[in-house]
């Protein structure tokens, strides 16, 4: 969508998720989608944050959940990927409202339309 909105901001363009809407499918009525998406952001304000007293632990976590990444990988990314709290904990910098289901749902068509604006090589 961004790149669509602003093609002249864009370098290049990743995209990492498909199209998950498929022509003729029939789409919830914008109230129910709206009661749902609401439901879901106060569950989530709800949720406290999972914490670890150390990297290296949350990188333990982090391999539990995949058995494909070495010690090292585990280690780097959870370096990368969490941030210590004010009690020297460590949290994930994931934005927990990002698991919440988009409350608009667009086309393949519009994707297309959005992605061809932008003159960037897509990879």
């Amino acid at each position: 969508m961004y790149a669509g909105a602003y093609p002249n901001r864009l370098s290049r363009l990743a995209v990492l998720d498909g199209v998950t809407v498929l022509p003729g499918s029939p789409q919830t009525p914008i109230h129910e989608r709206i009661t749902e998406w609401a439901a879901q952001l106060d569950k989530i304000a709800e949720q406290k944050a999972r914490g670890y007293r150390t990297i290296a632990e949350a990188a333990e976590r982090m391999s539990a959940h995949n058995k494909r990444l070495t010690p090292e990988q585990a280690l780097h990314l959870a370096s990368h990927g969490v941030k210590q709290n004010a009690d020297g904990g460590y949290t994930w910098k994931f934005d927990e409202y990002q698991k919440a289901r988009a409350l608009y749902r667009l086309s393949p068509d519009d994707h297309i339309a959005l992605w061809s604006a932008s003159a960037a090589p897509v990879g």
